[in-house]
């Protein structure tokens, strides 16, 4: 929903793609919150559910389910309705009156989310075992100029070649000499 927005508001204004995201990032919080209030108010169908399970009604299970799913799409439908509809008056306000700064700082807030993902990724899964491999991939992009995909290509070809000659293979090897006779 907020790409929707995003889209909607760079079209309409002719502001730059990174001023848009960051107008679209708080529709997109405030689309999240509704779902999780949407899920929260139709939790109850799931007790439901399962008492048409229990009596093996399908019909009550298919009802559920379609009603569930149209009142979640309708829900989708009114936030980008109202967002488009109401979007250009909205974005032309906050175009024209909105201090210049604040549209630029929105757009470096914007420039800022990948940064924040690759680091909130890293502080899961950094540990001295990977450490090399994440500057390998570093320098080989950045100063290499290779593409991630070439890279995630090279890297996942090194981990095959490591899982085979490390020894790891042992146990798949042993399991083939076993079924060697076949069926």
């Amino acid at each position: 929903m907020g790409t929707i927005a995003a889209v909607a508001f760079a079209v309409m204004t002719g502001q730059s793609a990174e001023v848009a995201m960051g107008v679209g990032l708080p529709i997109a919080v405030l689309m999240q919150m509704l779902i999780i209030g949407f899920f929260a108010i139709t939790s109850f169908t799931m007790g439901k559910a399962d008492e048409y399970a229990e009596q093996a009604n399908p019909n009550g299970l298919d009802f559920l389910l379609i009603s569930t799913i149209s009142l979640r799409g309708l829900l989708y439908a009114v936030v980008a309705f109202i967002t488009v509809y109401f979007g250009e008056h909205a974005a032309d306000w906050i175009n024209n009156n909105s201090p210049k700064v604040l549209l630029e700082g929105l757009g470096l807030g914007a420039r800022l989310v990948p940064a924040i993902g690759f680091a909130m990724l890293l502080k899961i899964m950094w540990s001295k075992q990977v450490a090399g491999v994440f500057f390998i991939g570093f320098v080989a992009t950045t100063y290499l100029k290779l593409p991630i995909m070439a890279v995630a290509i090279i890297g996942g070809s090194i981990a095959v070649l490591y899982f085979y000659f490390s020894g790891n293979s042992n146990n798949n090897q042993s399991q083939a000499q076993e079924f060697e006779d076949g069926i």
